[in-house]
């Protein structure tokens, strides 16, 4: 039995020696660094000395910061995620296209720090505001400028907006998802399959196109959409207390819900706002 017991030890000590050399080899011919490259790209496999590994370590995030008067920060490797989280506490920010190949951060006047972070496939964009020492007035002195790489088709836009202004410009996305506390978002020459809008006191506007369908929630603000051609989609609209314009028909909101559907239309809009004004076109 003991013979056994050591004949036992001894070839796992050997299997263990051949995979760290194996392990090492790799690692020494740029095994390590392709491996981590991968991963960031978002892969599931790699080849590794021919063979096929699955791709599912973890290596930490890639993180970059700023803050103060001027901001200036390359996310270095943002090229290849898919999904892009952003969250603004109080500042004016602009989202643009721009014929570079990783997203960039331009800030003036920052407000707290902006935080950058890429996780696999995922970059997330965060201002950590000093909210004690925020107030409405001064939203405007703190600005941002996040710049998109020409083309980019991300699967997911996400933000999350406190006090200011947030304008995008020319961005397309599978999905796009807006939170708004106190601002006012305006989506100019915009494109997405799925667009899910929660606002609480502030306006949204959005100009361009839907594939699929749009969820708004309005709790009070005003509600503006621009549509790419209005007979393309099929409309469901409810309002509380306010006005509505659907399609140039006006009429005063006091509970009243409206439904427009249109002949061949595929895209659905739905709109609910308890106090404000909406405007469809």
């Amino acid at each position: 039995m003991k013979k056994f017991s050591s004949k036992c030890l001894i070839w796992t000590l050997v299997l263990f020696m051949i995979g760290l050399s194996l392990l090492l080899t790799a690692g020494l011919s740029g095994g390590f660094n392709q491996l981590k490259s991968e991963a960031t790209k978002g892969v599931n496999t790699i080849n590794v000395m021919g063979y096929e590994f699955p791709v599912s370590l973890n290596f930490g995030k890639e993180a970059y910061k700023g803050s103060g008067k001027s901001v200036d920060i390359v996310i270095e490797n943002s090229g290849a995620t898919r999904f892009l989280d952003i969250e603004i506490g109080a500042s004016d920010v602009e989202m643009l296209v721009y014929d570079g190949q990783d997203i960039k951060v331009a800030g003036t006047n920052v407000d707290g720090e902006i935080v950058c972070e890429i996780e696999g496939s995922k970059c997330k964009i965060e201002q950590k505001s000093n909210i004690k020492n925020f107030s409405l007035g001064n939203a405007a002195a703190s600005s941002i400028k996040i710049y998109i790489p020409e083309g980019k088709v991300y699967e997911q836009i996400s933000a999350e907006v406190g006090a200011g202004k947030f304008t995008v410009s020319d961005i397309t996305a599978g999905t796009m998802e807006f939170e708004i506390d106190a601002g006012d978002v305006r989506m100019e020459n915009a494109q997405c399959d799925k667009l899910d809008v929660e606002c609480g006191a502030g306006n949204f506007i959005y100009n361009g196109k839907i594939i699929d369908e749009a969820d708004v929630e309005v709790a009070a603000g005003n509600l503006e959409m621009t549509m790419d051609k209005y007979e393309n989609y099929n409309y469901e609209v409810s309002a509380t207390v306010g006005n509505v314009n659907l399609g140039g028909a006006r009429q005063n909101a006091f509970g009243t819900d409206i439904e427009k559907k249109h002949d061949g239309a595929t895209a659905n809009i739905k709109v609910e706002v308890a106090v404000g004004n909406v405007d469809i076109k």
